[in-house]
């Protein structure tokens, strides 16, 4: 009789996980909790990027062309949203020149310019996953994957844009954001292990 309970929790456990795992949660999750799409706020962090129309940042993309480099279209979006937001012309440039680097950038997607950054570690950057990080007077938005970017940059738009179109971050900022991904139920029986 007690063998047969135990087997029978052991059976509820299992299927508790593979419905749970089933779900198409496909979410970001940010610090554990479920992120939401905001509406822009008038609230005003400590780092301002842009304010009254004005700033001294730069737009900084891969040289790579479109046709190697999905990310160029997360580059346009946050371009053209940073324009309708704030009526900011942000200029662009690529990478290419390592020592043409300026005092204040907004780099999207991967680039050389996060070479070296202790702040960036790519490889704990799964595909959907992003970071949003300010290192010295350079903000970065990367994805794991083009897709990542993509993420990175509405993320960016919703909740550090506000409604009287000023653009700014904490001072502090190292967002990881990581998505939950569905469990493979194929692969159930080797995930869990009882001891």
């Amino acid at each position: 009789m007690k063998k047969t309970f135990s087997f029978m929790l052991v059976c509820v456990m299992i299927l508790g996980v593979v419905l749970s795992s089933c779900s198409s949660n496909d979410t970001p999750k940010e610090s554990g909790s479920q992120s939401e799409t905001k509406e822009p706020t008038t609230t005003t962090y400590g780092y301002v990027l842009i304010e009254n129309g004005t700033t001294n940042f730069q737009l900084v993309r891969s040289d790579a062309s479109e046709h190697h480099n999905p990310e160029i279209a997360s580059v346009r979006e946050f371009y053209s949203q940073i324009k309708e937001k704030t009526g900011v012309d942000l200029s662009i440039k690529t990478d290419w020149d390592p020592e043409d680097v300026a005092e204040y950038e907004i780099i999207v997607g991967k680039t050389t310019r996060e070479t070296d950054v202790p702040g960036i570690d790519r490889s704990q950057l799964k595909e959907r996953d992003f970071l949003i990080t300010l290192q010295d007077n350079r903000l970065f938005l990367i994805g794991g994957s083009a897709e990542g970017t993509v993420y990175a940059v509405k993320y960016f738009i919703e909740n550090y844009v506000n409604a009287d179109g000023c653009v700014s971050v904490p001072k502090d900022i190292h967002l990881l954001v990581e998505y939950e991904y569905p469990v493979n139920r194929h692969h159930t029986d080797e995930i869990l292990v009882f001891h």
